[in-house]
């Protein structure tokens, strides 16, 4: 009992020390307060976009309130409200799982005769191909017009409390993201979305339960390779994952805390922050509420483990909203085989520390869930980093070794 008791401790304390960083906050939060309303304000001189813009949200880590360290990047998804919006005629695309095809044709037909929406008529029909399908490369052309008019506009800069700060553009895919490095170095990616309805989704039956929000959306995601005259957009239930996620206790700390092992290995940029929630998404629809009021080294343990099984050799994530869609299956067998030796390892450690939490295991712990820069704050712990000769007991068979505890970081995740 002592051993679980001391790992609980730990983590609370890599929450509360490394991963809910407050400093600069109010500062990074006003600067891009300011870029967001400045830019919105030169877009919105286009007339079109003015009568089709809907508000926005912060979404992504920030708006999930699941953000781990600085808050160095935002999403702001800003929505597109298409006139007799109801009309569209939403379809699951048969090649491309988790994505829609948007049927504009009885939209273009209602407001065909509306002096008040000829501009928006006209526009449309220029998204559009024979068979009024939307297409995600022409609209994403438009917008990226319209940011770069909008930034020449601003010179490329935004002054906020007498500070001048250059601007950046890129268009990161579905993404128009912008770079500001001075006074604290940021990035927003500005993500547009057509909003539709709750009656237009296209869920399996199974699925429609979680869904008890008003809309969803359509995302304009590039393919990948670039495809022209694409008419695949990607279906995202932003909100409807919110509310699965919501009040359940110590979820979005052991998801932080997942996060934050990502985040301290360079080579796992394949483990994507949705991967992660997405795993969070299954286990909230499996798991009843007094699952998530356990210690949270339980949910810490049991997570890892559900974790490091999807990359198993067998494992597979499916997207929540579309079983068809396995978003792992663009790795290869030897790059799900790194990912999941890197896994293993952490989640031997986890389950070795819940067990027996030695000093030895401290300071892996330590090592799997800090950056180096981060591991002079832990006192005794950063002295033993330099002077431990000490060796983990390795794992039960068929699980990777350890490395020594006075190893370099592991190099074992994906490049």
């Amino acid at each position: 009992m002592g051993s679980r008791n001391n790992l609980e401790t730990f983590l609370q304390n890599i929450n509360k020390k490394y991963i809910n960083i407050n400093e600069n906050r109010a500062e990074y939060i006003e600067h891009f307060n300011k870029l967001r309303d400045t830019l919105f304000l030169y877009l919105k001189e286009d007339p079109v976009l003015n009568k089709l813009f809907n508000g926005f949200q912060l979404g992504g880590s920030y708006g999930d309130n699941l953000k781990v360290g600085k808050p160095d990047e935002f999403d702001l998804v800003f929505y597109l409200r298409i006139p007799e919006s109801d009309s569209i005629i939403v379809k699951r695309d048969p090649k491309v799982a988790g994505n829609v095809i948007l049927d504009l044709t009885q939209v273009l037909n209602r407001i065909s005769n509306q002096s008040n929406l000829q501009e928006i008529h006209n526009k449309l029909k220029s998204f559009v191909n024979a068979n009024n399908l939307l297409l995600e490369d022409k609209l994403q052309s438009w917008l990226s017009g319209l940011v770069a008019r909008a930034l020449n506009k601003m010179e490329n800069k935004i002054e906020v409390n007498g500070h001048t700060s250059e601007l950046k553009y890129k268009k990161c895919g579905p993404a128009h993201t912008l770079f500001i490095t001075t006074p604290n170095k940021y990035s927003v990616d500005f993500v547009p979305a057509i909003k539709l309805n709750a009656r237009q989704n296209v869920l399996a039956p199974g699925l429609k339960q979680y869904f008890k929000v008003i809309n969803w959306e359509a995302i304009p995601k590039p393919m990948k390779p670039f495809q022209p005259n694409n008419i695949s957009f990607r279906a995202s239930y932003y909100d409807a994952e919110a509310a699965l996620l919501k009040d359940k206790s110590n979820l979005k700390s052991a998801l932080r805390i997942m996060k934050k092992f990502r985040d301290t290995r360079q080579n796992i940029s394949h483990l994507k922050s949705y991967y992660i929630k997405t795993l969070f998404l299954w286990q909230a629809s499996r798991k009843d509420q007094s699952y998530w009021r356990k210690a949270l080294t339980d949910v810490v343990v049991d997570m890892f483990q559900e974790l490091e099984e999807s990359f198993s050799a067998k494992g597979q994530l499916l997207f929540f909203w579309d079983h068809q869609l396995n978003m792992l299956g663009h790795l290869n067998g030897s790059q799900k085989n790194e990912m999941f030796n890197c896994l293993s390892k952490a989640s031997y450690t986890i389950k070795r520390a819940a067990s027996n939490m030695t000093v030895d295991i401290e300071l892996r712990l330590l090592f799997t869930l800090s950056h180096e820069g981060e591991r002079g704050a832990h006192g005794r712990l950063a002295n033993a980093s330099q002077e431990t000769n000490s060796t983990v007991e390795p794992p039960p068979s068929g699980r990777p070794q350890e490395p020594q505890a006075n190893e370099q970081k592991s190099r074992c995740c994906i490049t």
